[in-house]
């Protein structure tokens, strides 16, 4: 294992570097949550750009098929609070994983959920699209930052 601060190899039973003393990242803390539900941490554009892909990919699914279904057979009000609870669950697992994309390129958590209000406001979508690009686009920090390593 490698120090992350300096690149000097640390041994497996250190907890610090022994060139610039930086505390190593501990292991069970470094194994990743499959839900990704905690909004500590970072994550990469490419880890980011492959969560979209997936949640697209399953959000259009759970939308699409089931949804039709319902709508078709026990109407409208029961359509509308099953997408209402779809919807609800999809924002459950997309705040974390911007909160941390965030987190990458330095900035608050917070922000997502400007993002995010941004987006229900009639003609103003563009501008949670645009924040939706910098989120997909911009460089995280390299090395450690307030929120963590990469």
């Amino acid at each position: 294992m490698f120090c992350k601060n300096c690149g000097t190899e640390v041994g497996d039973g250190n907890n610090l570097c022994k060139n610039c003393r930086t505390p190593s990242p501990d292991k069970k803390k470094s194994k990743r949550s499959f839900l990704h539900l905690i909004f500590g941490g970072r994550i990469s554009r490419l880890r980011y750009f492959l969560y979209l892909i997936i949640f697209s990919l399953l959000m259009s699914l759970l939308l699409a098929l089931p949804l039709s279904y319902i709508r078709v057979s026990y109407g409208n009000e029961i359509y509308i609070k099953s997408f209402s609870i779809i919807i609800y669950i999809a924002l459950l697992f997309s705040i974390p994983i911007a909160v941390k994309r965030l987190h990458d390129i330095g900035w608050p958590g917070f922000l997502s959920l400007i993002f995010y209000v941004i987006g229900l406001i009639p003609g103003a979508y563009f501008i949670s699209i645009i924040f939706g690009l910098i989120l997909l686009f911009k460089k995280g920090e390299a090395g450690k930052n307030k929120y963590g390593f990469p």
